[in-house]
């Protein structure tokens, strides 16, 4: 997975000790030994109660597949046996005997990988103790994996960075120099031979083995233990064996020959007390080299074809001549999917960063494709396939990479960490640089560890991305601290960022700051000094600029900055283009909690117009008069409470009274502000403006501007007489309108003009409730408009002469009641009608059916085909269309809805299309459903009543289909020579239906009847005539005659049903579906509840 692949860009934290941990250190404490070699013998921690079953019979199968895998690869065969040869002769299994004759309480299946990079042991044997047993447990399932002890990785490259001499080594089959407890090597059985021709023996292995859970914590634990218990004749080694070994790698500097000599020294004597032995020795130092023999030297290899020999060190490539790390990039995967992608990726193994903005560029395209959904194995997108190739394409170029290993050297005695961090929307980095100097001004900066993170997918403001690259910095200065500490002393410590914002959070209180900030900004603060922080331009000033966009290998080697720093990082302190965090306050920063702060202000001005303008602005904040009215009721309250003694106070909800002068503080100053003018006219006993006039306007007695009118003389009350008058453009009036519109239950216009018109008289007050009516969704939603589209062209089936019932229309009508028989209380069933209308001709084809099942329907499809032919499509309603037809026609519904499908399968072989019309929109099978109309016209008429037997039924449906045939498809002609009109019947038989029968011509000679031709002729002219006389009479609309506008996608609709209006769904339009004309008719509706229907623009 891609946590695996980008753990190394985690930082190690420490974590509280797991009971199960201290119990597994406690019993290897206790029970751990050595022999009289030196050698040390473990026990495996077991889980107290446990139970295993019998693994035998799956070791033997697995053993006969491996086997017969082997035969058919000769030179594997050959390695395994080899392998297998060694482990028995150096003592490490041993053989038990035949398979019936030895016990075992655990078989171990094993199984074998090879390392084609290794330059020892090309082939390995791996036993697989996760095999379960009969009661689905392994051997690893009952043991403890252990506490992890291995040190982290990069705190031994960093130690191996820190001096002039490096040197690496490795214990040879370290695993198998340990002895396991002869009391546990029953659970360590395997089968083997060399030889199908002997049979299958079971063999005990002695030592630790690959593949238990408990061995690689055993192993590093006996290093441990040896290191404390030689402490004091090889202090050194001792140290070094905790601290510069990674499993059974060690990677370990020192400063002089001499020290090198002796650590050497005492390795060898340290772990060969312990039955170890140190080989594939390599260093920087040709001396050290020298000193053991060249069997135990490591052979550097070249990774690429005429590239340097170099050695792997815990996956990086170390050149030791040029003492320089460089990188080996295998050929890019062929495969363009995502396992393909994310396989290169984890290929390209940089703990410490050396080449991050690469890596960074890989995993935000790795990002890009988790957003897409792909999935492993689909094939990339060609633009983002374009843009994986031109990664790939460069990675060869990371071969010419080189960074030298040493990151400082003795002449410098002063140490800084110049850490940088930035943001981008891609992903967010953290680079530090080691500064070392001395007096004499020289000055030497090297790339000590850089690690990135991609932007999570939720999107983030750049500042916060920023806040999370600062975090990252400081957690990685406080982690790389810790491990310089015992091998280099930091005299100062620099932490920049490009984020002015970032840095003045830092100088923010915790809790003045939002959650997400305050808590990174408190995590900052504790992992280092907030004096560390210091400003600096972003760009080329900035090396973590280029690791938080990601780069590729081409741009990144053209930038020898990224790993010796910038050029000003050389120059003087003094001259460094920074500035202090100091220098950023918080003033108007984003992410501040918001103050409780209430703030009183008394003014007093000369002009009151002034006063009330606050009133007015707090009137056109609000959209509801009761909220507004409210609130400015308090207000007066909370004024009375500051002016009154605390006796006299008023709390709770606004009395009646305060509500009444907020009212009254809100028309005046709403007066004032739009018939300033009027009233100043009228205080000075000038007349008012043209407009007001009409109105003969005045001044009462507390400065209210009312209507005069003709009514003074009037009983009626003094507010109707002259109520307040409002301006037309303004929001007190607007949501006074609605404030009455929903107070009287959603009046309508006229109704609410006079309920409001007894108190206020608003300018022009008919369009302002109109316009506030259309406004209210309620009101909307009871009457909505409905779009209705033109009147759209013929489809083409209905406009060329095809065979009758090629194309064809289905409807169901009934139920009708029939009777067993004509007998008295005979059985009453119901039959349905099942209509089939040709929609070139209009004939019609009537069938009866005794049940809405899909085997009678079918069977009825079968009776019409025989005697009209295979028709080519059938069209029909869509069960829904059924919903409002009430029930009387609740079983047709059922019966579409439920064999739809199996209709539709049974039509497809027969190679029969069935077309459905959109939900709700039966007017599109118009044609039939006037034909289903008619056809209950006449049997209505005809039956009434009386209950039919169902042979008299079928012939009533026979005779209703004949009329229906015999209808003039157009009126009839002017020409004195033509007696008949154009009928279905004509395309069907030549004639009417109901036509007098014609002269019988059986007895008449051959040589006088027409020809083939003249019938052919005759069958031409009803087309000819169908052109002629019917074809253009569909040239006319006949309703829906105005165009409207179409509906667009992400348009918002009220979905037409039975339930009252203010229960109809709303729905957001997804697609359109124009028709030829170019209009839209049929549109995709997505509810609330997601689910997209089909539905016609109007119904």
């Amino acid at each position: 997975s891609d946590q695996v692949v980008l753990g190394t860009e985690n930082i190690s934290c420490d974590l509280s000790q797991n009971p199960e941990d201290i119990y597994v250190e406690q019993q290897f404490s206790k029970e751990h030994s050595r022999d009289s070699t030196g050698r040390y013998i473990v026990t495996y921690p077991f889980k107290p109660n446990f139970e295993l079953g019998d693994s035998r019979e799956q070791a033997i199968r697995r053993f006969l597949n491996l086997e017969s895998k082997l035969n058919r690869h000769c030179q594997l065969k050959q390695d395994y046996h080899e392998f297998m040869t060694e482990y028995e002769s150096l003592g490490h299994m041993t053989c038990l005997g035949e398979l019936d004759t030895v016990e075992s309480k655990y078989t171990i299946p094993h199984f074998c990988i090879l390392r084609p990079s290794s330059t020892s042991t090309k082939l390995r044997v791996v036993f697989d103790a996760s095999s379960k047993t009969t009661n689905h447990n392994s051997l690893n399932h009952v043991l403890y994996a252990g506490p992890k002890l291995q040190s982290d990785i990069n705190e031994i490259l960093i130690n191996f960075r820190l001096h002039k001499i490096g040197l690496s080594s490795d214990i040879c089959k370290m695993f198998r120099m340990i002895l396991v407890n002869t009391s546990q090597r029953p659970y360590q059985h395997i089968l083997w031979r060399f030889s199908q021709n002997e049979p299958l023996k079971v063999y005990e292995l002695n030592t630790l083995t690959y593949g238990i859970a408990s061995s690689p914590y055993l192993s590093i634990r006996v290093l441990h233990q040896l290191a404390d218990d030689s402490m004091k004749n090889f202090p050194i080694a001792a140290t070094v064996l905790k601290r510069g070994f990674f499993v059974d790698n060690l990677l370990w500097s020192v400063e002089t020959d001499e020290e090198a000599f002796q650590l050497q020294d005492e390795l060898i004597a340290l772990l060969r007390s312990g039955g170890f032995e140190l080989h594939k020795w390599a260093s920087n130092c040709l001396p050290l080299l020298e000193r053991v023999p060249g069997k135990l030297r490591e052979m550097p290899v070249a990774f690429e074809d005429d590239k340097d020999l170099s050695i792997k060190v815990l996956g990086l490539q170390w050149l030791p001549l040029e003492d320089v790390f460089t990188f080996a990039t295998l050929s890019a995967s062929s495969t363009n999917t995502k396992r393909g992608v994310l396989s290169q990726i984890g290929r390209q193994f940089d703990p410490l960063g050396f080449v991050a903005p690469c890596i960074f560029y890989a995993k935000c395209f790795m990002q890009k494709l988790w957003m897409l959904k792909l999935g492993w194995d689909d094939q990339l997108p060609p633009h983002l396939s374009k843009e994986w190739h031109a990664y790939t394409s460069e990675l060869h170029l990371l071969s010419n990479f080189k960074h030298e290993r040493k990151v400082t050297a003795r002449q410098y005695s002063y140490h800084q960490i110049l850490g940088f961090c930035d943001a981008s929307t891609l992903g967010y980095a953290a680079v530090i640089y080691l500064r070392s100097s001395n007096g004499r001004g020289d000055v030497k900066v090297s790339l000590l560890i850089a690690k990135s993170k991609v932007a999570p997918l939720k999107t983030i403001s750049i500042p916060r991305l920023e806040l999370l690259a600062a975090h990252l910095l400081a957690k990685l200065v406080k982690y790389t601290k810790s491990l310089l500490s015992d091998g280099l002393t930091i005299h100062d410590t620099y932490l920049f960022s490009d984020s002015s914002v970032v840095l003045a959070w830092l100088n923010t209180p915790c809790y003045h700051l939002k959650t997400f900030v305050a808590t990174r900004v408190s995590k900052i603060l504790d992992s280092v000094d907030p004096d560390c922080w210091f400003h600096v331009n972003g760009g080329v000033c900035n090396p973590a600029d280029i690791c938080s966009r990601g780069a590729l290998p081409s741009t990144l080697l053209s930038m020898p900055e990224w790993l010796t720093g910038a050029s000003w990082m050389y120059s003087p302190q003094t001259e460094w283009p920074i500035k202090s965090h100091s220098d950023f306050t918080s003033r108007d920063l984003p992410e501040l909690k918001r103050s409780n702060v209430v703030l009183i202000q008394s003014c007093q001005t000369d002009s009151k117009a002034d006063s009330r303008s606050y009133i007015y602005e707090l009137s056109e904040k609000y959209s509801s008069f009761t909220k507004l009215q409210r609130v400015l009721a308090k207000c007066i309250q909370f004024f009375h409470n500051c002016k009154s003694t605390k006796s006299s106070r008023v709390y709770g909800s606004p009395s009646l009274s305060a509500m009444k002068r907020a009212q009254d503080a809100l028309v005046k100053a709403v007066q004032n502000e739009h018939f300033s003018s009027d009233i100043e006219a009228l205080q000075k006993g000038y007349n008012c403006s043209q407009s007001l006039r009409k109105l003969s306007p005045f001044l009462d007695e507390l400065g209210f501007l009312r209507v005069g009118g003709r009514l003074a003389q009037s009983n009626l009350p003094y507010q109707k007489r002259h109520p307040l008058l409002l301006p037309k453009r303004c929001n007190f009036t607007r949501i006074l309108i609605d404030h009455f519109h929903k107070s009287y239950l959603h009046a309508g216009p006229r109704t609410l003009q006079s309920i409001i018109s007894q108190k206020y008289w608003i300018i022009s007050a008919r369009s302002v409730i109109r316009s506030q009516f259309s406004k209210c969704i309620s009101c909307f939603k009871v009457n909505p408009p409905s779009l209705q589209p033109i009147m759209g062209n013929l489809p083409k089936f209905r406009s060329q002469g095809i065979h009758p019932f090629h194309t064809v229309g289905v409807d169901i009508g009934g139920p009708f009641y029939t009777k067993e028989n004509n007998r008295r209380n005979a059985k009453i069933s119901k039959a349905y009608l099942c209509m089939f209308v040709c929609f070139a001709t209009r004939a019609v084809h009537i069938e009866s059916l005794t049940a809405l099942t899909t085997d009678c329907f079918m069977a009825t499809l079968d009776r019409f085909t025989a005697r009209r032919g295979l028709c080519h499509t059938i069209v029909s309603d869509n069960g829904k269309n059924f919903v409002a037809a009430g029930r009387q026609l609740a079983d047709v519904l059922k019966f579409f809805r439920e064999n739809s499908d199996k209709i539709g399968n049974q039509l497809v072989s027969r190679e029969i299309t069935w077309k459905y019309n959109p939900p709700t929109g039966s007017h599109f099978g118009g044609m039939y459903e006037s034909a289903i109309k008619s056809a209950k016209l006449h049997l209505k008429r005809v039956v009434g009543n009386t209950v039919l037997s169902f042979e008299e039924l079928t012939t009533l449906f026979a005779r209703v289909e004949a009329v229906l045939n015999s209808r003039p498809l157009c009126s009839m002609s002017t020409d004195p020579s033509e007696f008949e009109a154009l009928t279905p019947g004509h395309f069907l038989v030549g004639r009417e239906l109901l036509s007098v029968p014609e002269y019988e011509f059986t007895d008449e000679p051959t040589n006088r009847l027409s020809r083939w031709q003249l019938v052919q002729q005759a069958s031409q002219r009803f087309w000819n005539l169908w052109r002629q006389d019917y074809l253009h009479t569909l040239q006319q609309k006949q309703r829906w005659l105005s165009k409207c506008r179409d509906l667009k996608e992400g348009e918002l609709v009220l979905i037409h049903s039975n339930a009252p209006p203010l229960q109809w769904q709303l729905g957001r339009v997804t697609k359109v579906y124009p028709g030829t004309d170019g209009s839209v008719r049929v549109v995709k509706v997505r509810t609330r509840s997601k689910n997209k229907i089909g539905a016609p623009c109007v119904c």
